[in-house]
């Protein structure tokens, strides 16, 4: 493919596989050309099984929980299962603020699964 380079020059380059625009937007190369069913954008691509234009859309799609309101960065707000506190993710599977919690739910869970087994001994 022929390129014009910085000198105003015609050279002939390699085309590569993806190409990644100034938006981040990855637009693939390929003998496919599919619609996004999330966000229904064209593209094209070397996989016959993709189905998503791009990670996000497929994260998106699969979290099950469409409409969820998210900040800038794409973080949504959780309340924290064990204490109470107010924490950001990216995750709508997250239920813990920090590892802290994670922890101590895990062993009074624990702790109570070892009181029901000595009830049925």
């Amino acid at each position: 493919m022929l390129v014009m380079n910085e000198h105003a020059e015609f050279v002939d380059v390699e085309m590569p596989r993806m190409l990644k625009l100034d938006g981040g937007t990855i637009i693939g190369i390929g003998r496919y050309e599919k619609t996004c069913p999330h966000c229904f954008t064209r593209f094209k691509t070397d996989a016959p099984t993709k189905v998503y234009c791009s990670d996000r859309c497929r994260d998106e799609e699969n979290s099950g929980e469409v409409g969820i309101p998210r900040r800038e960065d794409g973080r949504i707000k959780g309340i924290c299962a064990w204490c109470g506190g107010e924490f950001f993710s990216r995750s709508t599977k997250r239920i813990y603020c920090s590892k802290k919690c994670k922890s101590a739910s895990n062993k009074q869970s624990a702790r109570e699964r070892a009181k029901r087994q000595e009830g049925k001994q």
